[in-house]
């Protein structure tokens, strides 16, 4: 029933007090209601609304009697006062098109407990008067209490309203933003070259925390050098940051790249974020693996035959094995105490400058073919009391101090 308001007028100028309806419904073609148009009803508890009328100030005010708004007010715009002194106003929705508020368009709405704003409001308040949401939800039975204005944190006007006028009305902020993935890193090692056996460390970091009960990792797939597609299983979510773990494997050369980081993370909020990656920075590692070192056991693997020999036992019960994987261009101490056999496996070693390639202070045996050489005086320098044995290998400018075998 729309009184004596004609169904397809898009205006509603005022509406007589001598309709004594308690349900007014407001005609989906109205697009504005203007100032003052219900004014001081007292006959009216239920308004039916379609959510497309812009109200003008004062159009509501002291709806003594009104109780609930069913279906979405306000169109663009609410105007100051609109709902003022509606003091049994329980239940009201926002038009999802809201924009503007006017200053006291809630005033004194005593029995409204809980108001909702849309994510579409941009502006609160007018001509620098503002308590747009004074004396929301007080009541004889609570008095000096506060309603709960309820928003989204996107809806960024509202919140910098919430900030400002704290003690205007208990504000709720509902978490509607996603987590951003901020950055994705290859975090450790540092940039240089590494053999098998590294393991390597990304992270992706978000702004925000991500629910760790919700969150399935993202699948991290990497490539090295020329190699085939890598998937990494091995993750941890921590706070903001997921970590991925890679452990180099025999067979894997050339420079780690990312192919995609591609999944969803939920943040506290449980908001999903969809997460596709294919761009990294951080450290450039690039894998190279020029030698192995066996010790019973246990294999170790170096990008330098220097830091092999360091790893190799002292005084061990059985001989290190380094076995040369590429060829090196490298000059190498053997410290004291070390006993080692060197297997050459059909590579070169050649030595730094006029460096000798090798300087051997220990027990040594070098095998398995393969060839040594230095553009010095000797190839293989062997310091007194040194052990020094060698089979099957080439040496290019040999000279060899006492001791040598």
């Amino acid at each position: 029933m729309f009184s004596n308001l004609e169904k397809n007028k898009t205006i509603i100028y005022v509406h007589s007090k001598a309709d004594d309806s308690q349900t007014y419904e407001i005609p989906r073609t109205v697009t504005n209601i203007r100032k003052l148009a219900f004014y001081d009803n007292d006959n009216i508890k239920k308004i039916i609304a379609s959510g497309n009328a812009n109200l003008s100030e004062r159009a509501f005010e002291e709806c003594s009697e009104l109780v609930e708004i069913e279906g979405e007010i306000g169109g663009t715009t609410i105007s100051k006062q609109a709902f003022a002194e509606c003091r049994k106003l329980e239940i009201i929705t926002l038009s999802q098109k809201l924009e503007n508020i006017g200053a006291k368009a809630f005033y004194n709405t005593t029995n409204l407990s809980t108001l909702t704003m849309p994510k579409s409001v941009k502006e609160l308040g007018t001509n620098g008067t503002k308590e747009v949401f004074k004396n929301i939800g007080i009541t004889s039975a609570n008095e000096g209490g506060k309603g709960i204005v309820r928003y989204y944190q996107s809806t960024t006007s509202v919140h910098e309203y919430a900030v400002t006028y704290p003690n205007e009305a208990n504000f709720q902020m509902i978490d509607d933003i996603k987590a951003t993935l901020l950055e994705f890193t290859l975090s450790t090692p540092t940039t240089g070259t590494y053999p098998i056996g590294t393991v390597i460390t990304f992270i992706a970091k978000f702004d925000e925390e991500l629910d760790i009960t919700k969150t399935t990792l993202p699948t991290l797939t990497i490539k090295i050098g020329n190699g085939t597609n890598k998937v990494v299983t091995e993750g941890a979510i921590n706070g903001s940051e997921i970590t991925y773990k890679y452990t180099v494997t025999e067979g894997e050369e050339g420079k780690v790249v990312l192919v995609k980081l591609e999944g969803q993370v939920y943040d506290k909020a449980s908001n999903i974020t969809d997460i596709l990656e294919t761009s990294m920075s951080g450290s450039e590692v690039t894998i190279n693996t020029l030698v192995k070192l066996e010790e019973g056991t246990s294999t170790y693997y170096f990008t330098k035959l220097q830091n092999a020999v360091n790893a190799a036992k002292s005084n061990p019960e059985t001989a290190s094995k380094i076995t040369i994987l590429k060829d090196i261009l490298e000059s190498v101490e053997v410290p004291a105490n070390k006993n080692i056999i060197l297997d050459v496996n059909g590579k070169t070693i050649e030595a730094l400058d006029a460096s000798p390639a090798i300087i051997n202070n220990a027990t040594l045996e070098i095998t398995n073919s393969g060839t040594i050489t230095a553009n010095a005086a000797s190839t293989i320098e062997n310091q007194g009391g040194a052990n020094l044995k060698v089979s099957n290998v080439t040496l290019e400018n040999v000279e060899m101090a006492s001791g040598a075998v």
